[in-house]
């Protein structure tokens, strides 16, 4: 058994099929699927990923689960379609996951949502992307440093604090205040090291934010605009640009942004 990569994501992760002749810019592409460009050759990729779920999702979960062994990673991507539960329910679902992959010697990676790609989001006037999906980041963020500080009973506590203090489906800040008093204290006999986050979220403004710069500089023009960031959320030549998903190009650069975090 090598050491194996298990991939569980949405339609931002998933694997998807080409077309030939090929062409980076007219195939949608799934960040996951991408890691594999990155990944050491002796470490296997295989990506459970598929478009619509979210982190309540036990189907695929569970369909590979049994093929785990000690020294794998469990690598989740989720947030874009907790569209009802929003943070809390995917704040809930997180020690699921952990506690599956401690429990057969695996360690655990929470990837932070790449963010959507709308026009709504854009300021042209400081060149600034907006986030959508932050709040799962910070969420899955906060849940792990509270593992690595505390272990799971210090992040269990994170999570039933924000339950008893929440009034919608947001973290409240109640919870992170408390959380970072936790932190701040530093790590503890309990913590653990076999988790980790990584934010693909952030990184995806700035790239998209890069793009905008770097089309500026080249053509001297006056102003910011877009309408570049658009080739890497098209799905074919003349096509229309997407809002959520990448195409091939687009998920090169999202799953660089892991290994850029991690090195």
């Amino acid at each position: 058994h090598k050491p194996t990569v298990w991939c569980y994501d949405d339609s931002t992760g998933c694997d998807y099929p080409t077309k030939l002749p090929y062409f980076g810019y007219q195939n949608y592409g799934g960040t996951a699927q991408y890691l594999s460009k990155y990944l050491p050759k002796d470490i296997v990729l295989c990506n459970q990923g598929e478009g619509g779920l979210n982190a309540t999702d036990s189907y695929h979960l569970n369909a590979a689960r049994s093929s785990w062994a000690a020294g794998d990673y469990v690598y989740m991507q989720y947030g874009h379609n907790h569209k009802t539960g929003g943070v809390m329910e995917y704040l809930n679902c997180l020690p699921g996951y952990y506690n599956k992959a401690n429990a057969v010697g695996a360690k655990m990676i929470f990837a932070g949502p790449i963010d959507r790609h709308n026009s709504t989001q854009y300021n042209a006037s400081d060149n600034k992307w907006s986030s959508t999906l932050g709040g799962y980041s910070k969420a899955a963020e906060y849940y792990t440093k509270l593992l690595i500080c505390g272990g799971t009973a210090m992040a269990n506590e994170f999570i039933a604090k924000a339950k008893a203090d929440a009034t919608g489906t947001s973290v409240p800040d109640s919870a992170y205040t408390w959380a970072d008093t936790q932190i701040a204290e530093g790590i503890t006999d309990a913590g653990v090291s076999d988790v980790a986050f990584v934010d693909l979220n952030a990184p995806t403004l700035t790239w998209l934010e890069g793009v905008c710069d770097y089309v500026k500089t080249k053509r001297n023009a006056t102003g910011y605009s877009a309408a570049m960031t658009n080739y890497y959320f098209q799905g074919y030549k003349g096509g229309s640009v997407d809002g959520t998903h990448p195409n091939d190009l687009g998920a090169d650069n999202t799953a660089a942004f892991f290994f850029n975090d991690i090195t």
